[in-house]
């Protein structure tokens, strides 16, 4: 600090001259501190020597940054009052909230309890008249006694849609219909026993007519389209083909299981 080392706003550095110095390895420096200095007589001394190269270097204009310029100072109270805001807001604030809370407190109404939403307090509510649940169509016969038309089955009777048909029909039908369709109740009976599903009007029905027997019920038969999915109520039907195929064979199907023997 006191010999003002290093010098590096001394105006040699990044000039010509001290390229040319590393290259040459030597080289002559006139200063013009001297009252008497001459710049022509100087220049003209040189060129007898017949250098190189001559140039004039003249000192750079000291840039002073003072600590007390407006600007700077306005820099450093807006630095402050910043730091200050945050580190407030850090260890008052931001340490306290409770982190990932949106889950627990949701903008809901829980099932069975009561809101100021409405006016009747009623928190659940029944859906508005004719909505329909998405992927779901409604029976277009629902209600109806004897429809002039019915849906087509559109479930191929494969191994897996008679294994959910059968255990369907034994859950839901057999109470009633007994467990082969022969209308023998096992409910000893304590309920009217329906007809045998072996009847001809019965192996008449078409499987649409079925289908709407379980969905819409029949007689003392209620409605079984909330215990039974819309698949289930056609593995049903095709089982109940089964039972009627099977206790009302054909010589050609006996035939068929004879072959298969």
């Amino acid at each position: 600090l006191f010999f003002q080392l290093p010098r590096n706003e001394f105006p040699l550095h990044d000039t010509d001259y001290m390229k040319k110095v590393s290259c040459d390895h030597f080289g002559i420096l006139i200063e013009a501190d001297d009252p008497k200095f001459n710049e022509a007589s100087t220049l003209s001394l040189l060129k007898d020597f017949d250098p190189l190269h001559t140039e004039i270097v003249y000192h750079r204009d000291k840039e002073t940054y003072p600590i007390f310029e407006p600007k700077f100072l306005a820099f450093l109270v807006s630095v402050a009052i910043v730091v200050s805001l945050g580190t407030y807001f850090t260890l008052n604030k931001l340490m306290f909230l409770d982190p990932f809370n949106w889950m627990m407190e949701q903008d809901r109404i829980t099932p069975q309890s009561r809101t100021e939403l409405f006016a009747d307090e009623r928190g659940m509510r029944v859906p508005v008249e004719g909505t329909v649940a998405k992927g779901f169509i409604p029976y277009p016969f629902m209600g109806e006694t004897n429809p002039t038309e019915v849906l087509s089955n559109s479930y191929l009777p494969t191994k897996e849609n008679l294994e959910l048909g059968e255990k369907k029909y034994l859950t839901f039908c057999s109470p009633c219909h007994g467990n082969f369709g022969d209308g023998d109740s096992r409910l000893n009976e304590q309920f009217p026993n329906p007809p045998s599903l072996h009847s001809s009007r019965a192996r008449e029905f078409s499987d649409g007519w079925i289908y709407h027997v379980i969905t819409n019920g029949q007689n003392v038969m209620s409605s079984y389209a909330a215990q039974v999915t819309r698949e289930e109520r056609w593995a049903i039907v095709n089982y109940i083909r089964v039972l009627q195929r099977a206790k009302n064979a054909t010589d050609f199907d006996l035939e068929v299981v004879r072959a298969r023997k």
